[in-house]
C-alpha cells in the first residue's frame, strides 16, 4: 500500500525499541456529545494514541465516563485505537516504568491519578499555570516530583514549561489539521464564523459584543453570513471553511486549537486575543489585546470591504500551516517519546 506520509518504516522500530513493553496510558474525555462530532481535543487525543498504536506501541484511551459503548466504540475503532476504563486502567497500571498522560484540564489533579510516570500535554502552559494559582488548595502540577515530562503545542509555551519545570525534558507536538494541495482561494463569501455559543471557554460574550458591533454598523443585510460552528461534522466544517471569510476565535483560556488552526490552512483570517498560544501562529495584524471589541470589530470590516490587503494575511497563514502536518505530527510525536522515555532511563 506504501507510505503516503513519507515516514520511515525505522522511525516506527527506532520508536518501539525505546518504548519497549511500556503501557502509555492518555487520561481524557472520549465522550461523543452530537452523534459522530467529536470535540478538537478528543480527536487529537484518539490520533495521538492511533500514531503510537501504529508503531507497535501500548498506548491506550482511559475515559470516566460508563455509557461510552455503541456509537462511541465505532468512532475509537475507526481510528484504531483501543480505550480502556478507569477502574481498568489502575489494575493495568502495574509496571513502573509506564506511563500516564494527562491533559491540561487535570493538572491541578495530577497526585489524583496513580502511576510514578506522568507527563502533561498541555495546550496553553499559562492557562494550566492559572487554573492551579486560582485556587491556593490547588497544588502547581510543575512541583510535582511524578511529573516526567511536558508536551506543549507552540514554541512559546515550551519557553514558559522550561521556566517552570527546569531539568525536565519539555517537547513541542503539533496537531495536525488538513491542508489543502494548493493555495486556498482568495475569493471568499461574506461568510463570518464563531464558535459554539454555549461553550464558555470560547468567550462567547466577546464574541456576541463583535458580532453587536458588526451588525449596527450596517453588516446584517443578506450580503453577510454570520455561522455558529456548532454539532458540525468535520467533513462539513472543512467544506465551509473553504470559501468562509473570517473566523473569531476570542478565546481567553484555550490552548492551540484545531478550529483556528484548520481555518488558517483553508484560507480563513482569524482573529483572536494575545492571551493564549494563538498569539505565537496569528499574523500580527490578527492579534487583539484583550477586550478590543471595537479594534476587532474594525478589522473584520476591512476584511469584508477591502479584500485584496488581506490576501498575503491569508496566503502566509496557509504555508505557516504546514507545520502542523500529519507527517509533523507523526514526527513530533515520535520525538517527544524518545525524548522523555530516553530522559527516564538515564
Amino acid at each position: 500500500m506504501g507510505n503516503p506520509l513519507g515516514y520511515s518504516a525505522n522511525m516506527k522500530c527506532d520508536l518501539k525499541s525505546v518504548v519497549g513493553d511500556r503501557n502509555i496510558f492518555f487520561i481524557g474525555s472520549i465522550r461523543n456529545r452530537h452523534n459522530d462530532v467529536l470535540l478538537g481535543g478528543q480527536r487529537v487525543t484518539i490520533e495521538h494514541a492511533s500514531i503510537l498504536r501504529n508503531a507497535g506501541i501500548n498506548a491506550y484511551i482511559v475515559t470516566y465516563e460508563s455509557g461510552v459503548r455503541g456509537i462511541c466504540d465505532r468512532v475509537l475503532n475507526s481510528f484504531g485505537s483501543e480505550y480502556v476504563h478507569y477502574k481498568k486502567f489502575r489494575s493495568m497500571l502495574n509496571k513502573n516504568d509506564d506511563i500516564v498522560v494527562l491533559p491540561g484540564r487535570y493538572a491541578d489533579r495530577i497526585d489524583e491519578f496513580p502511576g510514578r510516570n506522568k507527563v502533561l500535554f498541555s495546550q496553553g502552559i499559562w492557562v494550566t499555570l492559572r487554573k492551579t494559582n486560582c485556587d491556593s488548595g490547588r497544588k502547581s502540577p510543575f512541583k510535582n516530583p511524578t511529573l516526567r515530562g511536558v508536551m506543549v503545542v507552540s514554541d512559546g509555551n515550551a519557553d514558559m514549561a522550561r521556566l517552570l519545570r527546569p531539568n525536565c525534558p519539555v517537547v513541542v507536538v503539533r496537531n495536525a489539521v488538513t491542508i489543502p494541495s494548493s493555495v486556498p482561494d482568495l475569493n471568499r463569501d461574506n461568510t463570518i464564523l464563531y464558535p459554539d455559543l454555549r461553550r464558555c471557554e470560547k468567550n462567547p460574550w466577546d464574541t456576541c459584543a463583535v458580532l453587536q458591533v458588526l451588525k449596527a454598523n450596517s453588516f446584517s443585510d443578506n450580503s453577510i453570513v454570520y455561522k455558529e460552528l456548532k454539532n458540525i461534522p468535520h467533513s462539513n466544517l472543512l467544506r465551509l471553511m473553504k470559501k468562509a471569510n473570517v473566523l473569531l476565535f476570542l478565546s481567553t483560556h484555550e490552548g492551540l486549537g484545531l478550529l483556528p488552526l484548520e481555518a488558517m490552512a483553508n484560507g480563513v483570517i482569524v482573529f483572536g486575543y494575545d492571551r493564549t498560544p494563538m498569539s505565537d501562529i496569528l499574523h500580527s495584524r490578527c492579534i487583539f489585546k484583550f477586550g478590543d471589541i471595537e479594534g476587532i470589530s474594525c478589522a473584520v470590516q476591512s476584511v469584508i470591504e477591502r479584500p485584496d490587503e488581506w490576501s498575503d494575511v491569508r496566503i502566509a497563514g496557509y504555508y505557516y500551516m504546514q507545520k502542523w502536518s500529519k507527517k509533523a505530527q507523526i514526527e513530533s510525536i515520535y520525538n517527544a517519546y524518545e525524548t522523555i522515555i530516553k530522559n527516564l532511563d538515564s
